[in-house]
């Protein structure tokens, strides 16, 4: 018969013991070897916990462990059947191949890649820590739903060589699956790649009216891609100045019935305040941003890669 240890030391090497049998009679996969590894390592600690924390004993520390090793038995035993049941699997995209599963027009792949190209000038020569992959992730995918509200006949060689009528096709197949909201278009866009949670709360940071919160956050991943989408127009990459200026105009046109000009006053003046909270921890400048610097980025972001989950 197995007599209660003395004290919590006692306890406390039992199920040391105890933890090292399971481990030793548990057989690994190459493939399993990680996931089963942490598994482990949560069962050793869940059972130390029970044991450091109340007076279970060796007994009943035993049995802890040996349900913790039965129990990774059977997950080594039906891991892919488990697998396959849910069928969720991490895959790697490149992103022109997800730009040419959604068919985005050339002028819109261009802008995105502009916009990740300013992010990354500044991610380069920045002094706070930041997400490099997550920030371009999200400036890779942050306008996946604008030609919901494209006016197709503003700017005509933006349609060559496919034309007008081929882009207003793909304009109502977006109508009808995502809405008239292009926002709203680009998260379920998201949703549907299987971004990870980072890159979405980074995309749902992008956007005029979020001016104020970005300024106010501590996160500099979230200034960086939003006022990365505010240094470039369609043409190319301008100063923050130009850009308010040009969105002033495309606003009036995209949306005749907005005339809250307090509210594009508010947001500008909080641009503008990202902008010094941003270059005053780098050592470059606004003006060092431009289209000559993003090039050399802009040339190799479509292999980039992104890691996303689907089912």
């Amino acid at each position: 018969m197995i007599n209660r240890p003395s004290s919590k030391l006692d306890s406390l090497a039992s199920t040391t013991r105890a933890s090292a049998f399971f481990i030793s009679v548990v057989s690994l996969d190459s493939a399993d070897l990680l996931f089963v590894s942490c598994v482990k390592i949560a069962s050793i600690s869940l059972c130390l916990f029970f044991l450091m924390i109340s007076d279970i004993g060796l007994r009943s520390g035993w049995f802890i462990a040996r349900v913790m090793m039965y129990m990774i038995i059977l997950y080594q035993k039906y891991y892919y059947v488990i697998i396959q049941y849910f069928e969720v699997r991490l895959i790697v995209m490149k992103i022109k191949d997800i730009y040419q599963n959604y068919k985005l027009m050339p002028n819109l792949r261009l802008h995105m890649y502009r916009v990740a190209g300013v992010a990354l000038v500044i991610c380069d020569n920045i002094s706070e820590t930041v997400d490099r992959d997550s920030i371009t992730a999200a400036c890779l995918l942050h306008d996946m739903g604008n030609i919901i509200k494209f006016k197709l006949d503003l700017f005509p060689t933006f349609l060559e060589p496919e034309g007008r009528d081929y882009w207003q096709k793909v304009q109502n197949e977006y109508f009808e699956k995502y809405g008239k909201d292009e926002h709203d278009a680009t998260i379920a866009i998201a949703r549907e790649i299987g971004v990870n949670d980072k890159v979405m709360r980074l995309l749902k940071s992008i956007g005029f009216t979020q001016a104020k919160e970005n300024y106010e956050s501590p996160q500099f991943d979230r200034k960086i891609v939003a006022y990365s989408d505010m240094r470039v127009e369609p043409n190319g990459v301008v100063s923050l100045e130009d850009r308010l200026r040009d969105g002033r105009k495309r606003t009036r046109i995209h949306k005749p019935n907005s005339h809250d000009e307090s509210l594009f006053e508010e947001m500008s003046f909080f641009l503008r305040k990202i902008e010094k909270q941003i270059f005053e921890k780098t050592s470059i400048s606004p003006d060092d941003i431009t289209d000559e610097r993003i090039s050399k980025y802009v040339s190799k972001l479509s292999d980039f890669e992104l890691s996303v989950h689907k089912s």
